[in-house]
């Protein structure tokens, strides 16, 4: 008996020494193709960080402890739409793949994939200010209604960053963007614009419309070309003559780095406040009647939702008679409540529910 119990206890300590693998060691497990691809990359200017086998997110470091993701950099009008572009050196990849989220133990994460699109992020304005903030693991986009989210979202405040619309085609240093607390209240003046869509066979980020910005600023704005280089990891701006030019590197699945299957990655000791089961993990566009997008709980793209506002809860794709009817009626039911003395009072409610709403339902995100 004695000598079963020993030899029990030798194999039990064998397969513990096998399954656990201390954090930051190699990954024994071969890693999804979308971190094999900006792996070797990224690695210089972050930290990469396993929640789960096959989930990895990227953690930007040595920088600002104000940083937020598509502030440093400029909005460019190109033939895939609004282009964002900047001098960072791994903005050619996560502001092009991929999503983000502020996640209350880690900060800012990026969890990438496959699919490129001009810039990844949902829009809001009204007469003075433009507003963008990044979309989170939660969006998937389809060929067919644009952008779907796995669960309810609503991007917090310091996600956003608005800007009048003179400097919406400049360079954006932090000086410029509106504080924090005035983007609270912005988010409750403002309203959701914008859409992805297929064009020629290309994403393309509409965004504002290109005229109306044209308007107020009285510029004329070109269109710039975006082309592909094979230099790795270069995003530049160019002019060519009168027409303005985007190099970028768009690497191919055969290009997955060196080391592929071997990432070394901090493995999260303490859940992520990111809702990991929601987290869609698709590293392809689906295309048109893929059957994995029809459940109940996926939610289109038409209507950012927003805090206090039920009339801009996402309807389905097909009831666009509906939504229609709902625009029509809210419109009339608003009109009493327009005179300014209303709308004012009603900004300091709004902007306080923002505060306690958010992706870890309920937590406060003032913090960040």
């Amino acid at each position: 008996m004695k000598n079963s119990i020993v030899a029990f206890l030798f194999f039990a300590s064998i397969l513990t020494s096998q399954n656990s693998r201390p954090a930051n060691l190699p990954s024994q497990k071969e890693a999804p193709e979308a971190v094999n691809l900006f792996y070797s990359d990224l690695a210089p200017y972050g930290e990469w960080i396993e929640f789960e086998p096959g989930l990895y997110a990227w953690h930007p470091l040595n920088v600002d402890p104000s940083w937020r993701p598509y502030a440093r950099g400029r909005w460019v009008w190109s033939d895939y739409g609004w282009y964002w572009i900047t001098s960072e050196p791994f903005g050619w990849a996560t502001y092009h793949y991929g999503r983000w989220y502020f996640d209350d133990t880690f900060g800012w994460i990026w969890i990438p994939d496959t699919v490129w699109g001009p810039a990844w992020v949902e829009w809001r304005c009204n007469d003075d200010y433009i507003g963008w903030a990044p979309l989170p693991p939660y969006a998937r986009f389809h060929v067919t209604v644009g952008i779907r989210f796995t669960r309810r979202w609503i991007a917090p405040p310091a996600y956003w960053s608005f800007i009048t619309y003179d400097h919406f085609v400049s360079g954006h240093p932090y000086t410029i963007y509106a504080d924090g607390s005035y983007a609270r209240r912005l988010i409750s003046t403002t309203r959701s614009i914008g859409r992805y869509q297929i064009d020629q066979n290309r994403i393309t980020n509409q965004g504002i419309e290109r005229n109306i910005i044209q308007r107020r600023t009285s510029n004329r704005i070109e269109t710039a070309d975006v082309i592909d280089t094979r230099e790795r990891g270069v995003e530049r701006l160019s002019s060519d003559g009168s027409r303005e030019r985007i190099e970028i590197y768009r690497p191919r699945p055969e290009e997955s780095g060196t080391g592929k299957g071997r990432i070394v990655a901090r493995r999260a000791e303490t859940r992520p406040s990111l809702d990991i089961d929601r987290v869609d993990r698709y590293q392809t566009v689906p295309q048109r009647g893929d059957r994995t997008l029809r459940g109940s709980d996926l939610r289109p793209q038409q209507g950012f939702e927003l805090p206090g506002r039920q009339s801009l809860q996402p309807e389905p794709p097909d009831r666009r008679q509906e939504r229609s009817d709902i625009r029509r009626d809210r419109s009339l039911r608003s009109q009493p409540q327009l005179p300014a003395p209303n709308v004012n009072r009603s900004i300091p409610k709004r902007s306080g529910d923002n505060k306690d709403q958010g992706q870890n339902g309920g937590r406060r995100r003032d913090r960040f």
